[in-house]
């Protein structure tokens, strides 16, 4: 047997080892210890240990971190996931909401790359980095690198310093040396940003109708929603957009749908062990407009409870595709301080207490279904990524002055052109009592079928699509 697979033999055992023993003491510290999960695996690790030529170099904290990865990635489902020790900072604070770097959103063009902006409060932002190209990091070029491989060179623990090779447009080349610092993470935004840098929540032309995205459930998430909310008092309707909505935390996403909810089931979380949780929705603090969400193929998990939860009470039209179909929940479990983290699912929700959501092989259905499905063409959608970007970064002062320069309202004109999915939406909140009337039918068609399983319209008629 070649070398390479005696050693990666030695690390899937070194791994296995590990996971039982350390999940052993995280759950039943009081147990005692247990014999080998995994005999024929402890074994072939005994033998590696004894008689391995290399064995006096094996680094086994290493050689057990990549062999928990291993195993999570290969042995079990798509979401598990496992985070390593010089990760799992970033993780977390990722989680609580703070980003670490510099703050730069950056884009690929003719095999290089552009700089679109800085996000507000970064290290970036305070720099002026208002454009131009990212000539090179740290003195490593960027030229024919990937985005993401760049904004790896970019990222940082907060108080290291890197410098940035740039070039202004109609400049020359020169040096800018930043302090990676950590800032507030926007998990809520809205259309485009005004010229002082704030998200306009109101969509250009449309002062009844307002719009907010949820990019993700972190943890000030309801609090940054419930702000925004507050702010809508001449809006009508509402238009929530759930789209590439990669979830998050469970308690965020609860407490999102209770805000639209007077009360019912939200969701159910059934576990391997123990009694199901049942989140119910409590009136207080209810906002009463109308909604209108948009879902794609990318709404998963925490969003796809809060989609299902207020379909399923008739409290929201939803417009796009059909979600994802993540309907699994991940429990964080730490290893101790030199192992890391695995985010390990344990448990299915139901939204409703009854419909399950998850995609399997041989389900028909899964997600969370459109009543209205909207397409968006695939050739639209680098353009339309071009300008969210552009949208989302907070523009040189004095740009709107400039000669040639693009306003921020015309960003979110172009943006509402293109986007065929947004565009539908806020035509529908522009109308909120055709919205009500057709929820009011699905509720009454749910009434009907009370003795039957849950049902509501998958689609309006295909005169409106």
């Amino acid at each position: 047997m070649p070398k390479r697979n005696i050693v990666w033999i030695a690390l899937i055992a070194i791994g296995a080892v590990v996971v039982v023993w350390a999940t052993t003491r995280l759950e039943r510290p009081d147990a005692p210890a247990p014999e080998p999960a995994l005999p024929a695996v402890d074994e072939a690790y005994r033998l590696i240990a004894r008689k391995y030529y290399d064995r006096e170099h094996l680094d086994k904290d290493r050689a057990s971190r990549e062999a928990i990865r291993g195993m999570v990635a290969g042995a079990l489902d798509e979401y598990s996931s496992y985070i390593a020790p010089d990760e799992l900072d970033q993780f977390l604070q990722h989680m609580a909401g703070r980003n670490r770097g510099i703050g730069l959103v950056i884009e690929p063009s003719d095999g290089k790359i552009q700089i679109v902006g800085p996000l507000p409060g970064s290290p970036a932002h305070r720099a002026g980095l208002y454009g131009g190209q990212l000539l090179a990091v740290d003195g490593r070029s960027t030229a024919g690198q990937t985005v993401r491989a760049v904004e790896r060179l970019l990222a940082g623990e907060p108080g290291s310093s890197v410098t940035l090779a740039v070039a202004d447009a109609g400049g020359g080349p020169r040096e800018v040396t930043l302090s990676r610092s950590e800032f507030h993470l926007e998990s809520v935004t809205g259309l485009f940003r005004d010229g002082g840098g704030r998200w306009v929540f109101v969509p250009p032309g449309h002062t009844r109708v307002g719009y907010i995205r949820i990019r993700e459930f972190v943890s000030d998430t309801p609090s940054a929603l419930q702000e925004v909310l507050r702010s809508l008092v001449d809006v009508e309707a509402c238009v929530l957009d759930l789209r590439g909505n990669p979830g998050g935390t469970l308690p965020d996403a609860v407490a999102v749908a209770d805000m639209f909810l007077p009360g019912g089931v939200i969701v159910t979380v059934a576990a391997h062990e123990g009694p199901s949780q049942v989140y119910r929705a409590h009136e207080p603090g209810t906002s009463d407009l109308t909604l209108v969400v948009l879902v794609d193929a990318e709404t998963a998990s925490a969003a796809e409870i809060v989609a299902g939860a207020l379909a399923r009470h008739d409290r929201a039209m939803l417009v796009g595709q059909r979600s994802l179909g993540k309907g699994c929940v991940q429990t964080m479990c730490r290893l101790g301080d030199t192992m890391g983290q695995i985010n390990l699912t344990t448990a299915e929700f139901l939204v409703g207490g009854d419909t399950a959501m998850t995609r399997l092989p041989g389900r028909r259905t899964w997600g969370v279904g459109p009543h209205m499905e909207v397409t968006l063409a695939r050739h639209k959608i680098p353009a339309l990524e071009h300008l969210r970007r552009y949208a989302s970064v907070v523009a040189r002062p004095q740009a709107t002055t400039a000669p040639g320069a693009v306003p921020p309202q015309s960003v979110g004109r172009d943006i509402l052109a293109l986007d065929t999915q947004l565009s539908r939406a806020v035509a529908l909140a522009r109308t909120p009592t055709r919205v009500r009337v057709f929820l009011a039918g699905a509720a009454a068609e749910r009434a009907r079928s009370a003795t039957q399983p849950a049902s509501r319209p998958d689609t309006v008629p295909a005169k409106d699509r």
